[in-house]
């Protein structure tokens, strides 16, 4: 080895003991750069409420709204037990399609109901976000995906 080669060596060292990388940088980079392709239109948050307390009992829930071109999608997340979330979801403008909730390790689809509503529960802790489509059978065609901006739970 050079004596250029074990200077650096030393000065990674010195690095990765004194400043390391995040445990879960490198899945956070993965998630954000995982689009199937370039097609999609992102849905900026434009607003966000809470976390607040419901009511009776000690729930936790937000409100996040992103805003596109094509649509506006609305999601309640109410935290649950062991730590799970649940989304109550509105898109606007209504109508069947399909929507992907995208957390790190795993993808879940359903397809909203005609309203645009739809429900997803047992949503792990970690950054996670959705993409919306026209559904097989859907009642509304979009011409393009749109993905949220990704949002930790």
């Amino acid at each position: 080895m050079s004596d250029d080669s074990l200077e650096l060596g030393g000065i990674r060292r010195l690095y990765c003991s004194a400043d390391p990388v995040p445990p879960q940088l490198y899945e956070r980079v993965r998630f954000a750069l995982d689009l199937a392709d370039a097609e999609h239109e992102l849905a900026m948050i434009c607003a966000e409420l809470g976390p607040a307390l419901a009511v009776r009992g000690t729930e936790k829930t937000r409100t996040v709204t992103f805003e596109s071109e094509l649509i506006t999608i609305t999601i309640t997340i109410t935290a649950g037990d062991g730590g799970l979330s649940r989304f109550d979801g509105w898109l606007s403008p209504g109508g069947r399609l399909e929507v992907e909730l995208r957390a790190a390790g795993h993808r879940r689809r359903i397809e909203t109901d005609d309203d645009g509503r739809f429900v997803i529960e047992g949503i792990p802790p970690g950054q996670v976000q959705l993409a919306v489509s026209s559904a097989p059978n859907g009642t509304v065609t979009l011409p393009r995906t749109v993905v949220t901006q990704a949002i930790v739970l």
